[in-house]
């Protein structure tokens, strides 16, 4: 169940990175695993979301930011980098070719204290210690980036996305955040579908209405619509099995589900 859920996760962020941007990091690298206490999260209540703020940001700019509104998106520019806001929320924050902030070395060396700095970034900015999962360290030529996995009591939110790397400078020269409110309603379905499948029976009945193809190992998962999508938002909790680069998932009642795009 561990190696499903690092492909899922692996999955989830390799999808947050292509959403708006390009992200500026490398889309891989080793894993830091630091679950984190949810006791705090209201189960029956929705799972709050959060906004990026930018009088909290630390982006290397260069330069005082201009906000800048178009369409969709609502960018503040400095003369290094720039953020841009989705009207989803979704936002991302990618430097200039050639800035010299970008060529300054990481913050830490240390993956433990990067992913706690990291992790108080983002709680600066709303974002709920109780739903932080889990870190992962993303490595790439401009350095190691630190992404937050989002969870409910412990079932993935996948195409949630919180990641940032912070240079030397204790300045962020990519970042990414897209946090959005999960109903209370889609939390409480995948609590009971996981409770319908925690146990080898239910799990093997299940199991046995799903095509061949849907026979390896799965996980409860919750998804919700993508940051750069221009449809209305929607969750869902599906049974997810990775096969080759597909992921194929499932409803309660075992019939084959597309995710909200």
């Amino acid at each position: 169940m561990d190696n499903l859920w690092h492909e899922l996760a692996h999955a989830r962020t390799i999808g947050a990175c292509i959403s708006v941007f390009v992200c500026g990091v490398g889309c891989g690298g080793d894993v830091h695993n630091d679950p984190v206490s949810i006791d705090s999260c209201e189960i029956d209540a929705d799972w709050n979301g959060a906004d990026y703020d930018v009088t909290r940001s630390k982006f290397a700019f260069g330069s005082t930011p201009v906000k800048m509104s178009a369409g969709r998106l609502t960018r503040w520019v400095g003369s290094q980098g720039v953020i841009a806001t989705d009207a989803s929320g979704s936002t991302l924050g990618v430097m200039n070719g050639g800035a010299p902030e970008s060529d300054v070395e990481d913050w830490s060396s240390d993956t433990d204290a990067l992913s706690e700095h990291v992790r108080d970034y983002f709680v600066s900015m709303g974002v709920a210690e109780c739903q932080i999962a889990r870190t992962d360290i993303l490595g790439g030529s401009s350095g190691k980036a630190v992404d937050l996995v989002r969870a409910a009591d412990e079932i993935v939110i996948a195409e949630s996305n919180a990641y940032a790397r912070f240079n030397a400078h204790d300045l962020t020269t990519s970042e990414g955040l897209y946090w959005p409110t999960i109903p209370a309603r889609v939390v409480a379905e995948a609590r009971v579908f996981r409770a319908q499948l925690a146990d080898a029976d239910g799990l093997a009945s299940f199991k046995s209405k799903l095509p061949a193809e849907a026979q390896g190992e799965g996980l409860v998962i919750i998804h919700h619509t993508p940051g750069a999508s221009t449809q209305a938002f929607a969750a869902v909790a599906t049974y997810d099995v990775i096969r080759g680069r597909t992921t194929l998932s499932f409803s309660l009642d075992a019939q084959s589900v597309e995710l909200p795009q």
